[in-house]
C-alpha cells in the first residue's frame, strides 16, 4: 500500500505520545509531559540536520532516540474466532518493535475497551489516544467524503479496489489532515455478501424482501432500488431478528456469517459483491508530526505491513468460512440477469452521492475506479 510521505513538524504543547490503558501503574508508563519533552527535543535535533537527513537501517539507528509507546485502539473484536486482523496487527507491531531495538512500542487496545468507533475517533482527534483502527464508514461524520467508499458495484475484485484506493489515498489523507488526523494506511480486504431465506433466482425475487442493513443511506438506497425493504438494525439484535423472521435477509462478509452462525437461521448465501469495506489506521496528526523521522517511517512500515497481510489473510478466512459452513447454507449463483439488476440499482446511489458530496469529487473517484479495470 502506498503511504504519503510526511515532513516532521515541531511538537505542539502537551500532546502525549505515550498513552496507557486505564489502571496502568506509573512504573509502566511514561508521563505525557516527559514524552512531550523528549519528542520535542528529538524533533528539534532532527530538524537541525536539514531535510536531507536519512534514516539509517538497523537497531543502531534508533539507539539515541527516546523510548515511546503508541496506542492503537479499536472497537473491533480481538478474538481470532471473529477475525484475524488483531493477530495481523500484533505481528506488524512486533516487527517494528524489534527493528527499533525495543525503542518504539505499538500497544493494541481492542474489543472496545476504550470506547466505540465514534468515541475513539473523538479521542484521537483530541490527542487523548494516539491512533484508532476503524472502517472509513465510521469516519463519515468527521470526513464526509469517506462515504465515497460506499459506492456499490464499482469493482470486480479486491485487487481493483486496492489499486483505486492507492490512487485516491493522497487526496483522502489530505482530508484527514484537515481533521488533525494522519491516515497511515487505507485498504480493503473484503466484500459484503448476502444471506437470505428467499431463494433468489432472478431480480424479481428481491421485491419486498426485508433486509437488515447498517444505518447507512447509501446501503439503504441501493437495496430499495433493488425492490427490497431495508431495515436498519443493531448487529447485536440481528441473529434473533433473523430467527424470528422479523427480517428475511442481511448483508455481511462470509467470515462474519460463519463467526456469527447466521447459517443456522438463513438458507441461502450469494456473493453480491456490491459493497466493500475500506479500513484505515488514523493517528493524531500533531503527535505523528512530532515523532522523530525514524519513528514516522516505522509507523508507516507498521501500517503498510498490517494492511498487506490483512488483505492476504482474508482470502484464507473466506475459504475457511465456506468450508466451515459446508452444506448448512446453499450458495446461490450471481446470474447475468441478477448482475445487471444489481448494477442498475447502483446508479441512483451515485447520483445521491453527487448531491451530498459534490459532483466533481464523486466523478473524480469514479474515474479512478474506471481506470483500474
Amino acid at each position: 500500500m502506498k503511504m504519503k510521505s510526511v515532513i516532521s513538524g515541531i511538537l505542539t504543547a502537551a500532546l502525549a505520545l505515550s498513552l496507557v490503558a486505564c489502571g496502568s501503574s506509573k512504573e509502566e508508563s511514561t508521563t505525557a509531559a516527559t514524552v512531550a519533552d523528549t519528542a520535542a527535543t528529538t524533533a528539534a535535533e532532527t530538524a537541525s540536520k536539514g531535510d536531507s537527513a536519512t534514516v539509517a537501517e538497523g537497531a543502531d539507528a534508533y539507539a539515541d532516540l527516546p523510548e515511546m509507546e503508541i496506542i492503537v485502539a479499536s472497537a473491533t473484536a480481538a478474538s481470532p474466532a471473529k477475525n484475524s486482523i488483531y493477530a495481523v496487527m500484533s505481528e506488524a507491531a512486533e516487527a517494528i518493535h524489534e527493528k527499533s531495538g525495543g525503542k518504539l512500542t505499538v500497544k493494541l487496545i481492542w474489543d472496545g475497551a476504550l470506547g466505540g468507533d465514534l468515541e475513539l475517533i473523538d479521542s484521537v482527534m483530541a490527542g487523548d489516544i494516539s491512533a484508532v483502527f476503524c472502517a472509513t464508514s465510521s469516519m463519515s461524520g468527521y470526513i464526509k467524503e469517506s462515504a465515497v467508499f460506499d459506492m456499490p458495484c464499482l469493482y470486480d475484485d479486491l485487487d481493483q479496489v486496492n489499486k483505486a484506493i492507492d490512487q485516491f489515498y493522497p487526496e483522502y489523507n489530505g482530508l484527514a489532515n484537515e481533521q488533525n488526523l494522519e491516515d497511515l494506511c487505507l485498504f480493503s480486504n473484503l466484500f459484503r455478501g448476502l444471506t437470505t431465506n428467499v431463494k433468489i433466482e432472478g431480480p424479481e425475487d428481491f421485491k419486498g424482501m426485508t433486509i437488515r442493513t447498517a444505518e447507512n443511506p447509501y446501503y439503504m438506497n441501493f437495496y430499495s432500488n433493488l425492490g427490497c425493504s431495508p431495515t436498519p438494525l443493531a448487529f447485536t439484535e440481528l441473529f434473533m431478528a433473523l430467527q424470528q423472521g422479523l427480517v428475511k435477509a442481511q448483508d455481511n462478509p462470509i467470515a462474519a456469517v460463519y463467526a456469527s452462525k447466521f447459517y443456522e437461521v438463513q438458507d441461502y448465501y450469494m456473493d453480491l459483491d456490491a459493497f466493500t469495506y475500506v479500513f484505515g489506521v488514523f493517528m493524531n496528526k500533531d503527535q505523528f508530526d512530532a515523532l522523530p523521522l525514524e519513528y514516522q517511517e516505522l509507523m508507516k512500515e507498521f501500517a503498510a505491513q498490517f494492511a498487506e497481510e490483512a488483505v492476504l489473510r482474508n482470502s484464507v478466512e473466506r475459504e475457511e468460512a465456506i468450508e466451515g459452513i459446508g452444506d448448512q447454507i446453499e450458495i446461490l449463483p450471481m446470474t447475468d440477469e441478477i448482475r445487471a439488476a444489481v448494477k442498475e440499482a447502483a446508479t441512483p446511489v451515485y447520483d445521491l452521492m453527487r448531491e451530498n458530496l459534490g459532483a466533481e469529487f464523486v466523478d473524480r473517484y469514479l474515474a479512478i475506479a474506471d481506470s483500474v479495470k
